[in-house]
């Protein structure tokens, strides 16, 4: 298992933390750009107000992401589980998915409470929610690509 301090660095010095100290700033100092902009998503499109909802989407496509990041299949010869700095992937990809489900929960509370964006503070989460999934979401494919890829040259 990876050691304390590394998974404390790994959760603090990520780009999602950097999503969430922004997010915590706008909600506690919110501009009033951020309030023109909140009252016009409110009066927006019904399709809008759906936009919260897109990060339980990537968390769910994370989730099998993970799988196949940790577990590829072209990886015959079992050549990443044997892989000395393998613990430190799985923590990773597990802080991964923590981060990817705080964001779809936000989003979906958001979603539920105040669907209108009536509210900066919920524009504010909303928006940043989707942001962090998507960055986490990167971070993802750009793992699975890497693994593949390693496997790959691996198993032949």
């Amino acid at each position: 298992m990876a050691s304390i301090k590394s998974t404390l660095r790994w959760v603090f010095v990520s780009p999602e933390m950097l999503i969430i100290a922004v997010a915590a700033y706008l909600i506690i100092n919110t501009p009033d750009s951020i309030r023109r902009i909140s009252s016009a998503f409110a009066a927006g499109p019904d399709a809008v107000k759906y936009l919260a909802l897109l990060p339980a989407a990537i968390f769910g496509w994370s989730i099998t992401e993970a799988k196949s990041i940790l577990l590829p299949a072209e990886d015959t010869k079992a050549l990443l589980q044997n892989w000395p700095r393998y613990p430190d992937l799985k923590g990773r990809v597990a802080i991964g998915l923590c981060f990817q489900l705080l964001f779809a929960l936000a989003a979906f509370s958001v979603w539920v409470y105040s669907p209108k964006f009536d509210d900066p503070k919920s524009f504010v989460v909303a928006v940043l929610s989707v942001a962090g999934s998507l960055i986490s979401g990167s971070t993802f494919l750009m793992a699975s690509i890497a693994v593949r890829g390693t496997t790959k040259r691996g198993s032949t």
